[in-house]
Parts: structure tokens; sequence; C-alpha cells
């Protein structure tokens, strides 16, 4: 009912992870999380809303590791720490090793 009885099985997908990402953490749609629905999808039913968070935290308590891992990923992208900012800025091939000694064989064969 959120995006819509028309809408097609791709858009009902991505607005299902939306809708994922959205409410995985708040127990009942308040004003944030309505605001945040209209914002994305436009108008919609409060009860379609309400229907969305009642299933999503009834899925999540069934799957603890998933809602671990959801959290785990929203903190790691909250939280920048030194580790990760100085891995994005290593040039590329910098930990590549180059030897340069050529191998005996092919100076025997170009030297006769």
């Amino acid at each position: 009912d959120i995006v819509g009885a028309d809408a097609s099985e791709d858009a009902v997908s991505a607005a299902a992870v939306a809708l994922l990402a959205m409410l995985h953490d708040c127990p009942h749609i308040g004003r944030t999380e309505a605001m945040k629905i209209k914002q994305t999808f436009g108008p919609f039913p409060a009860s379609a809303a309400t229907l969305a968070c009642t299933s999503i935290q009834g899925l999540l308590k069934k799957l603890p590791k998933i809602r671990k891992r959801i959290e785990d990923s929203d903190s790691a992208a909250s939280q920048s720490n030194g580790e990760s900012s100085e891995k994005k800025n290593v040039a590329f091939g910098e930990k590549i090793t180059f030897d340069c000694t050529a191998p005996t064989e092919l100076y025997a064969v170009h030297a006769s």
C-alpha cells in the first residue's frame, strides 16, 4: 500500500529494503519515521506504515543474527575511525613488490 497497488515487483522489493533500513530500530511509527516515509514514498496510509513496522519488528525478532548485522553495518557506517581512513588513503599497488632481477636463462638465449 505504501508504494501503490500497481507498482512493479522491483519497486515493491526496493520499497521493502528501504522500509527495513528506515524502520529496523523503531518499535512504532512516530513523527520522525512518518516524515521519512512520506519524503521517500509520498503520502501513505498510516495503517500501512504501522503494518510495515510491525512486520519488520516481528521478522527481526525471529532473526536475531540479521538484526545484529544491520546494527553492525549501521554503526560501522556512522563511525569512522583512524584505521579506516588510513586504508582509504593507501595508493593503489603500494604494497605490491616488484623484482627486477631477470632470470639468467633469458640472458643466455639472447647472448648467443
